[in-house]
């Protein structure tokens, strides 16, 4: 099924959920690169910020604009990075990090939109910029389609920014990591959280079944 830009959000941020609600130890790194979910106010929890900071300007204009419930700590920083940058694409990365880091108390919004809003407002640029693929993630399959709220339906499996959701784990995984979306990029020591509990379950499958 091809869903729209705010079907596909839900999605994951229930399988982020789900992923709180399993019944083993993990870090949030892991967390985060199993099920991702920049609006998470349990891995990003927002910090204390002044009233006469900037910030605090844009979440009471933000807040009101589209009746947003919730900001984390990746809102906070995406916004300074997008108020200072002089890279586009960085701008427009950080815009679209500030919606995707918000709970909002309706679904008839529009990401595209209010990222060139975002971009406008608070920027250096005037236009919204061209995301380049390699800076793309999942909701950039949208952001970017001609078919807009839908993701163009050419995109198949083998997309480069396939998601991990996309592309669940397995043992061969492990073995050959470089051929998995999600551990092509990963961080040696987030791929050690990662997998830990997979190679944990294997060593007692050998042990109990010599």
């Amino acid at each position: 099924m091809n869903h729209n830009i705010l079907e596909y959000y839900q999605e994951q941020i229930e399988h982020h959920q789900a992923e709180h609600l399993a019944s083993d130890y993990r870090a949030v790194e892991v967390i985060q690169a199993l099920a991702s979910d920049l609006s998470c106010t349990i891995c990003y929890p927002p910090r204390r910020v002044s009233s006469r900071l900037s910030f605090r300007r844009f979440w009471h204009w933000y807040r009101r604009a589209y009746q947003v419930e919730t900001y984390t700590r990746i809102t906070q920083e995406s916004f300074l990075t997008l108020a200072y940058t002089n890279n586009p694409d960085e701008a427009r990365t950080k815009a679209r990090d500030i919606v995707f880091s918000c709970r909002y108390q309706h679904n008839d919004y529009s990401p595209r939109e209010i990222i060139l809003n975002l971009i406008t407002r608070y920027s250096h640029f005037n236009t919204l910029p061209t995301l380049p693929i390699n800076h793309w993630n999942g909701f950039d399959q949208y952001l970017e389609s001609n078919y807009y709220p839908y993701r163009d339906t050419t995109y198949d499996s083998t997309s480069p920014y396939e998601t991990p959701q996309d592309s669940p784990l397995t043992f061969q995984d492990l073995i050959n990591p470089h051929h998995h979306p999600l551990l092509i990029y990963l961080h040696p020591l987030h791929f050690l959280l990662l997998t830990y509990p997979y190679l944990l379950h294997l060593l007692l499958l050998i042990y109990y079944h010599p």
